[in-house]
C-alpha cells in the first residue's frame, strides 16, 4: 500500500533564546588604557544599583563580565533592562538618566480601528485592560470582539475589523499600533502600514491584493511574536539548517544550554513521522560546521540522535575560534553554498524538498555587511521570481532586549497568516514550551512480560516480535471527539453492551472477524522473506499469537507503512470499532457541508473539499442586501461558524430563507404561503424542516434547515446557547411574578403562567450502568439550573427501555407540591437503579403527531404552548428519525446530537454564562441586627460587589453603568474635574415626601416598630407612593437590581433596590401604585456605603479601577 495520505505535522516554533546578554554591550579597548581599567583591578561598585519597584540578579558578583539583570513583577518592566561590569564600571547599552524604575507594561494604542467604536476609551491601556470593538449596521465585523492586554504588551485574539467586503480582498484591516495607507482593495492594489514610535513592524510593511482574494505577505504587528506551525507532506522531504550565535557575549554556561537547547530541538522534532535531514553551524566571526548537511545525507544510516548528541558534545567552548564578532551574512553564505552543492548532487530530489533554516542570536551584526543580501540571494535560488516556488521558511530567534527587531525582520520570510520572526525573554519561559510540544504525557505504561527483542537471536532472529504489546496510561484522559473515538475491546462485556448482545449471545467470535485463515500457512512462510530473518522454519518467527495480513490471495489486500506499528488492527461492526490487533487505524478527515450552494453572490476561494480550519468569505452582488456571516470557518465537528450566509433582495413578504451548506431549495417566490422545500447532497441528513411556510407576520414556519453528516456533533456550547435561547424565547423574557423566591437569570412565563416539564431519559441495553448514572447526574443539573431561574416548574421524569417506568409523575407532583424541594427529586432519583432492558414499540413518531394535534387541534398558531425537544447521545442517533420527532420553530432548535453525555452536562454548565470569581458584602450588613426592637430583617447596608470570572461583553442591549462621585462619571458626564460634583451626578427622589415615606415602612409586614427612623435610616432612599404624583414600585423578586437616573444619555445608578412595603404585582390584570406602595434603596451617595465602594473598586487588581471623588 503506497502511503500516498497527507499528513501534516506541526513544530511549535518556541526555540530557544540562547544567550544572556548582547553582544552589543559597551567593550572599552584595553590598548594605551589607563591601568584602572585593567582586570586585575575590575570589581565594580555596590552602589547606586537598585531599581524602583523591582530587584537585581548577578552572574557573577560584582566582578569584571559579570551580568547584572533586572527583574519586574508581573506587569511591568525595567526602564534599563541590564549592565555588565567592564573594568571597574557598570556599563549598559541604554543611557542611564535617571534611577531605573519598573514602568507600567502597556499594550499598542487601539484607537486605530477603523469605521466602528472601542470602548472604554483610554489613553494607555495597561496589563488586563480589557477592550471591547463593535460596528456600524452597514458594516461586517470580523476579529475578536473583545481583547485583553497580556502581560508581555500584546492584546489577546485577533485584529478586529469592519469591513463593508465590497472590494475584491477584504478588508485587512489595521493592527493596535499602527496606521495604514490605503482603502482600496481591489486586484493589484497596495496597503502600506507602519508603527508609531517606538515599537517596531514586525511582518509585512506592504501588502499586495491578490487574484484569489487573500493579501501578500504577512499581518503586520507593533510588538513581539511568539508561536509557528510547519508543514510537510508525509511523502516530502526535510532539511534543517540551524546556526547558533557564539560570540564573545556568551559565557561558557550559556554555551553549553545552547548547545543542550538544539537538542531539545531536534529531540521534539523526532517525536514527528518525519526523517529530517541536518545541518548545524556554530558562527561568530567564524562559520564553524558541527554537522554538514552533505555528509549527514551520505551517512544518514549511521546517524542517531545519540550520533548528533555526542558531535555536539564534543564541540567545545573553546572550538568557537575567533569570537568577537557576529557575522550573521557568513552563516547564510555557508548555507547557500551548501544548498547549491545538494542542487548540483541531485536537483530533482532538492526540487521535492523543504527547506527550513533556523537562526538563533542575541544581537546583531556587527561584521560581514549586511546579511539581508545574502538572504535575499537565497530566496531568488529558490523563487527564480516565482514566489509560488519558493519552498522554504527562514526563521530568526532572539533573546533578549538587544535584538535588533527591525533588521531581523528583513531576515525571515513573509507569508499570510505566518511569523516567522520571535523574540523570547528566558530559557524558563522556552522549556516550558517545549514541555508542550508533545501534547500527550504519560502517566503509567506497562510491556508484555514476556516481550524479548533478543530472545531468538540464537537461532538468527534479530528481532524478535511475539508479544509487542503494551498499555500506555496518560495523564489526562483523551477528550473524545468528532475525529477521537473509543475502540472497543474483544471478549469484554463493555463491547457486548456495545453490540447490544446479551451475556449468552455476547461471544469472542461475535466481537470480530480475523483474516481468513485458509491462507494463513503461505502468510507465514513469507516471513521467511524479511530482512535479519535467518530461518528454516517460518514457525519460529510468526507463531500462533500473532495474525497475518497483506498479500494477494484470496484479494489483494493493503499493508501498513514503515512508521505506523503499534497502530490498531480493527473491524467495524454496527457501528462500533473494535480492535484486534496492532496496526495503524485509518481516520477519515472532518468536512464540512458544500457551501457554493450560496446563492446570487460569489464565495472564496473555491474548493472540492472543505476541511477542519478553512475559511470561507460571501460577498453578494451590487443589487443584493447581504445578512448573516460574511467570514466562516469549518469547526472540527463538520459545521460552519456563525451563521448562514444570504443574498437577497427583499421585496417579498417573507426574507430570502438563505440555502444553507450542503443543501438544495426548491422555490424562490416568498410572499404569504408560499413554500420552500429543502433537501440534502447525500449522504448528509436534514436537520430541521424540510418543508418552511411564509407566514402573515413575515416569519418562516419551521426551523432552518441543517445538513448533518455522520460525524456530525453540536459542541456544548452550540447546544447551550441554542437550547436556552430557545427557551428564553418561548418563556418571553420579563418581570413577572411568581410565587417561589428563586435567584440567578430570568425566564419568565406570560403574568400568572405555568410550566410543566417532562423528563425521558433511555435505559435501555445499549445504556451501561455507569452512563445511567451520568443519566441521572444530568438531569439533576438541568433542574438545578432551571431552578435559578424565576420559575417554579412541575415535573415528570421517566425512565424507559422495553417499557416505562416513572420515577416523579406530573399529578403526583402537583398534589405534593407544597412538600417538593430539589433535595426530594434528587433522592427520587437516586432510589431508581439500573436494569438494563432490550429494544422495542415501533416508530415513535406517531405518537409524537398525537400530542401535537392534542394542542393544535388543527391550528398550528396554538403549538406555541408545547416544546419538544430531543438530545442524541453518541454515534448510533438516528439523526433522520429524531427529526421528526421535535418542535419546529422559527429562528429556533431542538435536536441536539452530542458525543456523549459528558458533553450534555458540559452544555448544561454552560446554560449559567456568568460565574462569579469573589463577592464583598458591606462589613456592617446585619439581617439580624434590631430582632430584640421588633425587626426581624434589618437591610440597612444591603449592598454587596460581585466580580465575575470573566468580563462582560459589551453589546447594544449590555451597556456599562455608571457610578456616582466618580471621575470616570464626570468624563462620561463631560464635566471637568472643577465642575464634577456628587451632586451632578443623579438627582434623588423629592426629600419634601421623605418623611411620609419612611413612616410608611411601618405597614410593612414583619416590622413591628413605634419608630419607622429605626428601619430606614438615612443610608435609604425612599420611592413610591402616589404624591407629589404616582411612583411605580418594583416587584418581588427584583431586590439587588439598580436603581439609576439617566443623564446625558448615560446611566448612572444611585441605589441597590432592597425592600419594599407591599407586593402589588401579585395582581393579575396591571397594577398601580397605591399612597403607602413604597421601596426603599440602599444608597449609593451615603458616605459609608461610598467608603465601602471605594475600598475595593479604587484597587488596581481589578482591572479597571476607578477614581472616587
Amino acid at each position: 500500500m503506497e502511503c500516498k495520505q497527507q499528513l501534516k505535522w506541526l513544530m511549535l516554533a518556541v526555540i530557544c533564546p540562547l544567550i544572556a546578554a548582547s553582544s552589543n554591550d559597551l567593550a572599552v579597548s584595553t590598548i594605551g588604557a589607563p591601568s584602572f581599567m585593567s582586570k586585575s583591578n575590575s570589581s565594580c561598585p555596590k552602589e547606586n544599583l537598585n531599581i524602583t519597584g523591582g530587584s537585581f540578579v548577578l552572574s557573577n558578583g560584582y566582578l569584571h563580565g559579570s551580568l547584572l539583570r533586572y527583574i519586574c513583577p508581573n506587569g511591568y518592566y525595567p526602564s534599563i533592562r541590564s549592565q555588565r561590569c567592564q573594568y571597574g564600571l557598570w556599563t549598559s547599552t541604554t543611557k542611564i538618566r535617571k534611577t531605573p524604575e519598573c514602568k507600567k507594561i502597556t499594550c499598542p494604542n487601539p484607537h486605530v480601528f477603523e469605521n466602528g467604536e472601542v470602548i472604554p476609551y483610554k489613553h494607555k491601556y495597561y496589563v488586563n485592560d480589557t477592550t471591547t470593538y463593535s460596528c456600524p449596521s452597514d458594516y461586517t465585523f470580523r476579529g475578536s470582539a473583545v481583547r485583553v492586554c497580556k502581560p508581555n504588551g500584546k492584546w489577546s485574539g485577533s485584529t478586529p475589523i469592519c469591513g463593508d467586503n465590497s472590494d475584491h480582498c477584504p478588508d485587512p484591516g489595521v493592527p493596535p499600533g499602527s496606521s495604514r495607507t490605503g482603502s482600496i482593495f481591489k486586484i493589484g492594489n497596495k496597503v502600506t502600514y507602519r508603527c508609531e514610535s517606538p515599537l517596531t513592524l514586525i511582518g509585512s510593511k506592504v501588502r499586495v491584493c491578490q487574484d484569489g482574494g487573500q493579501w501578500s505577505g504577512t499581518e503586520p504587528q507593533c510588538y513581539d511574536q511568539q508561536g509557528k506551525k510547519i508543514t510537510m507532506d508525509q511523502s516530502g522531504k526535510l532539511d534543517i539548517y540551524i546556526a547558533v550565535d557564539a560570540s564573545d557575549s556568551i559565557d561558557e554556561e550559556d554555551f553549553t544550554k545552547a548547545k543542550t537547547t538544539i537538542k531539545l530541538l531536534i529531540e521534539k522534532i523526532s517525536y514527528y513521522p518525519v526523517s529530517p535531514n541536518y545541518e548545524i553551524l556554530i558562527f561568530a566571526t567564524d562559520v564553524t560546521p558541527i554537522i554538514q548537511m552533505r555528509n549527514f545525507k551520505l551517512k544518514k544510516h549511521e546517524i542517531t540522535l545519540e550520533r548528533i548528541f555526542e558531535d555536539l558534545d564534543k564541540f567545545t567552548y573553546d572550538s568557537r575560534g575567533g569570537k568577537t564578532g557576529t557575522n550573521i551574512a557568513k552563516v547564510y553564505s555557508e548555507i547557500l553554498e551548501s544548498m547549491i552543492m545538494e542542487k548540483n548532487n541531485n536537483a530533482t530530489a532538492f526540487s521535492e524538498t523543504h527547506h527550513i533554516i533556523i537562526l538563533f542570536t542575541d544581537g546583531e551584526a556587527n561584521m560581514g555587511g549586511n546579511p539581508k543580501r545574502k538572504v535575499d540571494q537565497i530566496k531568488r535560488f529558490f523563487t527564480k521570481n516565482d514566489p509560488n516556488r519558493e519552498n522554504l521558511d527562514l526563521y530568526v530567534f532572539g533573546l533578549g532586549e538587544d535584538v535588533n527587531q527591525k533588521d531581523i525582520n528583513d531576515l525571515v520570510s513573509n507569508r499570510d497568516e505566518e511569523k516567522h520572526f520571535f523574540k523570547l525573554r528566558d530559557l524558563t519561559v522556552v522549556q516550558e514550551m517545549f514541555d508542550d510540544m508533545i501534547v500527550v504525557k504519560v502517566k503509567n505504561y506497562a510491556v508484555h512480560p514476556a516481550f524479548d527483542l533478543a530472545a531468538k537471536q540464537h537461532m538468527g532472529i534479530q528481532g524478535y516480535y511475539e508479544f509487542d504489546v503494551a498499555l500506555i496510561q496518560l495523564e489526562k484522559p483523551a477528550k473524545m471527539t468528532t475525529t477521537v473515538r473509543p475502540i472497543c475491546i474483544p471478549c469484554t462485556r463493555e463491547t457486548n453492551a456495545a453490540l447490544k448482545l446479551s451475556e449468552s449471545e455476547g461471544t469472542c467470535r461475535k466481537h470480530g472477524k480475523v483474516p481468513d485463515m485458509r491462507h494463513r500457512d503461505a502468510c507465514f512462510e513469507d516471513a521467511k522473506k524479511a530482512e535479519g530473518i535467518n530461518v528454516g522454519n517460518a514457525r519460529e518467527v510468526v507463531t500462533d499469537n500473532f495474525l497475518c495480513s497483506g498479500g494477494t490471495e484470496p484479494k489483494t489486500d493493503d499493508v501498513a507503512c514503515k512508521g505506523e506499528a503499534g497502530g490498531a488492527t480493527y473491524v467495524n461492526k454496527k457501528g462500533r470499532v473494535i480492535q484486534y490487533v496492532f496496526i495503524h487505524a485509518f481516520i477519515l478527515e472532518i468536512t464540512c457541508p458544500n457551501p457554493h450552494v450560496f446563492e446570487n453572490g460569489e464565495v472564496i476561494p473555491y474548493k472540492d473539499k472543505y476541511y477542519v480550519n478553512d475559511t470561507t468569505t460571501y460577498s453578494c452582488h451590487s443589487d443584493y442586501m447581504f445578512r448573516g456571516s460574511a467570514v466562516r470557518v469549518c469547526k472540527p465537528n463538520g459545521k460552519w461558524s456563525g451563521s448562514t450566509p444570504i443574498c437577497g433582495r427583499d421585496s417579498d413578504h417573507c426574507p430570502d430563507p438563505g440555502v444553507p451548506p450542503g443543501s438544495d431549495r426548491e422555490g424562490n417566490m416568498f410572499n404569504i404561503n408560499d413554500k420552500v422545500t429543502y433537501r440534502c447532497e447525500r449522504p448528509l441528513t436534514l436537520i430541521g424542516s424540510k418543508v418552511r411556510v411564509c407566514q402573515d407576520g413575515g416569519q418562516w414556519a419551521g426551523t432552518e434547515p441543517q445538513c448533518y453528516a455522520d460525524f456530525t456533533y453540536d459542541t456544548p456550547e452550540e447546544a447551550s446557547e441554542a437550547f436556552s435561547s430557545s427557551l428564553k424565547s418561548n418563556l418571553a423574557v420579563s418581570q413577572q411574578y411568581e410565587q417561589d423566591d428563586q435567584q440567578g437569570k430570568k425566564i419568565s412565563l406570560d403574568q400568572g403562567g405555568k410550566l410543566d416539564i417532562y423528563i425521558a431519559v433511555d435505559a435501555s441495553g445499549s445504556i451501561v450502568p455507569e452512563d445511567f448514572d451520568k443519566a441521572k447526574t444530568t438531569i439533576k443539573m438541568l433542574i438545578e439550573k432551571i431552578s435559578y431561574y424565576p420559575v417554579s416548574p412541575n415535573y415528570e421524569i421517566l425512565i424507559f427501555a422495553t417499557d416505562v417506568t416513572p420515577i416523579i409523575q406530573m399529578r403526583n407532583f402537583k398534589l405534593t407540591k407544597h412538600e417538593r424541594s430539589l433535595e426530594r427529586i434528587f433522592e427520587d432519583l437516586d432510589k431508581f437503579t439500573y436494569d438494563s432492558h432490550a429494544n422495542m414499540g415501533g416508530n415513535p413518531k406517531p405518537k409524537v403527531d398525537q400530542i401535537k394535534h392534542f394542542f393544535t387541534k388543527n391550528d398550528p398558531n396554538r403549538e406555541k404552548n408545547l416544546d419538544l425537544y430531543v438530545f442524541g447521545v453518541g454515534y448510533d442517533v438516528n439523526q433522520k428519525d429524531i427529526n421528526g420527532l421535535v418542535s419546529q420553530k422559527d429562528q429556533e432548535k431542538h435536536f441536539f446530537k452530542l458525543l456523549d453525555l459528558t458533553k450534555v452536562q458540559e452544555m448544561f454548565d454552560d446554560m449559567l454564562v456568568v460565574k462569579v470569581k469573589k463577592y464583598a458584602i458591606h462589613p456592617a450588613f446585619d439581617l439580624t441586627a434590631k430582632q430584640h426592637l421588633g425587626i426581624k430583617q434589618y437591610y440597612e447596608f444591603d449592598v454587596a460587589l460581585i466580580q465575575l470570572e470573566k468580563p462582560v461583553k459589551m453589546t447594544t442591549t449590555v451597556q456599562p453603568i455608571c457610578i456616582p462621585c466618580t471621575r470616570e462619571t464626570n468624563a462620561a458626564l463631560k464635566l471637568s474635574e472643577s465642575e464634577g460634583t456628587c451632586r451632578k451626578h443623579g438627582k434623588v427622589p423629592d426629600m419634601r415626601h421623605r418623611d411620609a415615606c419612611v413612616e410608611d415602612a411601618k405597614k410593612a409586614e414583619g416590622i413591628i416598630v413605634e419608630n419607622a427612623r429605626e428601619v430606614v435610616t438615612d443610608n435609604f432612599l425612599c420611592s413610591g407612593g402616589t404624591e407629589p404624583k404616582t411612583d411605580d414600585v418594583a416587584c418581588k423578586g427584583e431586590a439587588g437590581g439598580a436603581t439609576y437616573v439617566n443623564k446625558k444619555g448615560r446611566v448612572i445608578q444611585v441605589g441597590v433596590i432592597s425592600w419594599g412595603v407591599k407586593n402589588i404585582c401579585k395582581r393579575r390584570s396591571g397594577f398601580t401604585s397605591a399612597s403607602d406602595s413604597r421601596d426603599y434603596h440602599s444608597n449609593l451617595f451615603s458616605e459609608k456605603i461610598r467608603s465601602f465602594l471605594k475600598e475595593h473598586l479604587e484597587n488596581d487588581n481589578i482591572g479597571n479601577p476607578l477614581t472616587f471623588l
